[in-house]
């Protein structure tokens, strides 16, 4: 389905990725995500280390 946007045109389902409390949490543990991208590409989630407040 393509789709025009302020950033061109874009193809794909426009799928939302929620996570889960558990995911969030490793992420705030300093682990890596993986998410299957429409069964084609892997897209890798990582939080930017900063000062914890």
């Amino acid at each position: 389905m393509e789709k025009d946007t302020v950033f061109g045109d874009r193809w794909g389902s426009g799928a939302i990725i929620r996570l889960t409390r558990e995911e969030l949490d490793a992420l705030n543990e300093g682990q890596m995500l993986a998410v299957d991208v429409e069964g084609e590409y892997v897209m890798y989630l990582q939080q930017e280390e900063g000062p914890e407040d």
